[in-house]
């Protein structure tokens, strides 16, 4: 019996798995370097003041650590390439999700169950996956340059994305509002989920092979790995103390107005413009030197 014949070029079409692994990456550091900036400021349109967005901030980068952790811990029992598919559709419910939630309530419970966080970095769910998945599927000696590539590309991405969030400004020039323009965004970002979970659908299955499975999640690595940890905590304290969505709050010129513009009851909307504070004239003059 013949085999069907393949069309010319189709295995130079093919991605590899490798491949698909950054691609996958580049679209969600894409979509999180535009949130990252966006977050704070779509808060504020649905009316949250800067004390409730900053409890949002937190409760978000605690419910991606939260998952994060728990995937170390079961993440070895299950096969990754479906642990990131699963993640990519959580992403593009949290997309959704947050063009749907108008209360504090609501954006509390989609900001730790979700996948959305106000720093670019690599605080996520998808992180570790991904750097297990790598690891076995390029060799030894290549895994260093692998993974160099891996973080050049996400950075890229993500500063690519960082100046997609002055989309809604250009969005409003065309007679968009600017509520809309914010919600398209994060239904862009859910967009940005599908399109890295087909990625992830390129990735093969890992062999069930009970013998090759470790019956712990770090075996002899784990007093290297803990100590590691306490590094990046140390690190990681300091960079919260400068999130990018909360650095983009202080410069916003609606963070200074004492009636919580927009969603201000006491002036039309768009009629207040308070006098610039220290902050927002130190962040101005830094931009331009």
């Amino acid at each position: 019996m013949h085999q069907p014949l393949s069309p010319p070029g189709a295995a130079s079409m093919a991605i590899s798995p490798v491949s698909a692994i950054y691609a996958a990456r580049a679209m969600r550091d894409f979509g999180d370097g535009f949130v990252a900036v966006l977050l704070p400021v779509y808060l504020s349109a649905i009316g949250l003041d800067a004390f409730e967005i900053g409890v949002v901030a937190t409760t978000a980068l605690l419910g991606s650590a939260s998952m994060t952790l728990a995937i170390g811990f079961v993440g070895h029992r299950i096969d990754q390439r479906t642990l990131l598919i699963l993640a990519s559709a959580l992403m593009v419910a949290t997309g959704l999700a947050f063009t749907r939630s108008a209360s504090f309530g609501a954006v509390l419970l989609v900001a730790f169950c979700g996948t959305v966080k106000p720093s670019s970095g690599s605080v996520s769910i998808f992180v570790p996956l991904e750097h297990a998945v790598l690891s076995h599927l390029v060799a030894d000696k290549a895994r260093t340059s692998a993974f160099g590539r891996y973080s050049l590309v996400g950075g890229l991405a993500a500063a690519l994305g960082a100046l997609a969030a002055m989309s809604p400004e250009l969005l409003g020039n065309l007679g968009i509002s600017r509520l809309r323009a914010l919600e398209g965004m994060f239904a862009l970002y859910a967009m940005l989920g599908i399109v890295g979970g087909l990625f992830y659908v390129r990735i093969p299955r890992a062999a069930a092979n009970a013998e090759e499975k470790p019956r712990t999640a770090l075996g002899p690595s784990r007093c290297i790995v803990y100590r590691l940890a306490a590094l990046f905590c140390i690190d990681a304290f300091a960079g919260g103390l400068a999130v990018q969505s909360l650095v983009a709050l202080c410069c916003s010129p609606a963070s200074a107005c004492p009636c919580r513009w927009p969603g201000c009851s006491s002036s039309p909307r768009g009629s207040c413009r308070p006098s610039p504070s220290r902050w927002q004239r130190g962040c101005r003059g830094a931009s331009v030197s």
